[in-house]
């Protein structure tokens, strides 16, 4: 296994979500054409301070699965608990939400290890600005200064 973003710290749950993500992500591509879960997944997982904790990690393994699969919440809850499924709930936009809403309620929620994760996504997305429109680094920009202030 080649997770070795968990700074050696690879736990039988965190295995479980790394392999539960990589098979729900199978066949999907980055815009470049790159796997996804090796592209984005683990680059998200990636960019997560040192210290955190077990639950902030497997949300960050898991938190396009509610989006970007036919995984429910009620998936996520049932497979890996509460405190990982309110992570994923937290950074799951809802469809008919705006952006900036969307980012609002993450910052308002109580949930640190969800503003963490949405982080650590920014910022993996704004680590290649040149694979993304002008419009998305702007956007990602303004929503990373929303999160990281105050």
């Amino acid at each position: 296994m080649t997770v070795t973003v968990y700074k050696s710290k690879i736990s039988e749950k965190i295995n479980t979500a790394y392999h539960f993500a990589k098979k729900m992500h199978a066949g999907q591509v980055d815009k470049a054409g790159n796997d996804y879960f090796t592209a984005h997944i683990l680059g998200v997982a990636d960019k997560l301070d040192d210290d955190a904790c077990e639950d902030t990690y497997i949300g960050a393994l898991l938190h396009d699965v509610v989006e970007d699969t036919e995984v429910s919440l009620s998936d996520v809850l049932r497979l890996f608990g509460g405190k990982v499924a309110a992570i994923v709930a937290t950074v799951t936009k809802p469809e008919d939400k705006a952006y900036a809403d969307y980012i609002d309620t993450i910052k308002k929620s109580a949930n640190k290890e969800a503003v963490a994760v949405k982080v650590a996504d920014l910022k993996h997305n704004l680590s290649t600005p040149e694979a993304i429109p002008e419009s998305l680094v702007k956007r990602y920009e303004a929503a990373l200064k929303v999160l990281e202030d105050g």
